[in-house]
């Protein structure tokens, strides 16, 4: 176990932690399961949205909205409407998010543009700085693991199905686990909420580091990315939770949203207004846009910062050594 004071980290790390749907991609992941399947996305949509209120007639008054989805998904699949849907085929469909609904402009350049300005600023300064990327997302783990752009990214957070559930005595060969060959039950699930949890596994370093549990005591100057080192970038409401723990401490928070979209704008402008984030603009991340220059900007300030906190540790904590003595006889 690693001493409650010792720094398990040496290295000075920046983290921009994106959402993905409307952040990154013009709608929603799942669109090609939709196109696949001939479901009208509108609709599954539309009777995910009811769903609330379906449930609560039966009694049910509190339900978790952010993931209601992942159920109506999985009664789909019971149903023979997603026939056969597995995890294979997630990873699939998340590679044609490039076609539908598609990413936004410069979204593959803006990761590796992000890491190269925080590295070749700070080696310009004799330091060294390390940006990485993660994605927290209340869409679907296989599908963000199959998607063209998950090697930009150092971790990713979604929700998973299972498809071999344990059955009762499972652990005898009389309860082995059932293989119907497709998703049958919820595995992780992230909600808007749980996100900040994500954002702590990231803080304390419990995603990288075995020793560490995202509960464990973790001294501040011990984290692996302080919540100062932090930039997260979403698009919507459901991301005020993770917008406000990262503000709060520190961090910077953008909203994003899609220029072709009114209802998008007001709420960006509305979140900036209420305080909940630093900046908003559309969701373009190509050279010379708003995104780029205000998150190049944001970078290179929090490599700037880090420079100087290290020369003011070297300063203050390294001895200087003694210079020779005076030549000639002494009195």
């Amino acid at each position: 176990m690693l001493h409650p004071t010792q720094q398990p980290f040496s290295e000075s790390v920046i983290a921009v932690i994106w959402d993905f749907d409307k952040t990154l991609i013009k709608g929603s992941m799942q669109t090609s399961i939709f196109e696949h399947y001939g479901v009208a996305e509108s609709d599954f949509w539309r009777e995910t949205n009811n769903l609330p209120a379906f449930y609560a007639k039966q009694g049910h008054q509190r339900m978790l909205g952010d993931t209601l989805y992942l159920n109506h998904m999985l009664t789909y699949v019971q149903k023979g409407i997603f026939k056969g849907l597995n995890n294979k085929m997630l990873r699939g469909f998340g590679a044609k998010i490039d076609e539908m609904p598609g990413y936004f402009p410069g979204v593959h350049e803006i990761f590796d543009h992000l890491k190269n300005v925080a590295a070749d600023h700070a080696a310009q300064k004799g330091f060294e700085v390390k940006l990485e990327h993660y994605i927290i997302s209340t869409g679907l783990q296989e599908m963000l693991e199959g998607s063209s752009v998950r090697k930009y990214f150092k971790d990713v957070w979604g929700c998973t199905f299972i498809e071999h559930p344990a059955q009762p005595g499972y652990e005898t060969a009389k309860g082995a686990a059932v293989d119907d060959g497709q998703i049958s039950q919820l595995g992780y699930v992230i909600d808007n909420t749980s996100k900040t949890r994500c954002i702590f596994e990231i803080n304390k370093g419990s995603n990288v580091h075995a020793q560490i549990n995202v509960n464990s005591f973790v001294p501040q100057d011990s984290r692996r990315v302080p919540f100062e080192n932090m930039i997260y970038v979403a698009d919507g409401i459901s991301d005020i939770p993770v917008f406000s723990l990262v503000k709060q401490y520190g961090g910077r928070t953008l909203a994003v949203y899609d220029p072709s979209s009114k209802r998008a704008f007001d709420q960006a402008e509305m979140m900036l207004e209420d305080g909940r984030v630093h900046h908003f603009c559309p969701a373009d991340y190509t050279d010379g846009s708003q995104a780029r220059m205000w998150l190049t900007k944001r970078v290179t300030n929090m490599v700037e910062r880090i420079i100087t906190a290290k020369k003011h540790h070297i300063a203050t904590t390294v001895s200087q050594p003694m210079g020779h003595p005076l030549s000639g006889k002494e009195d």
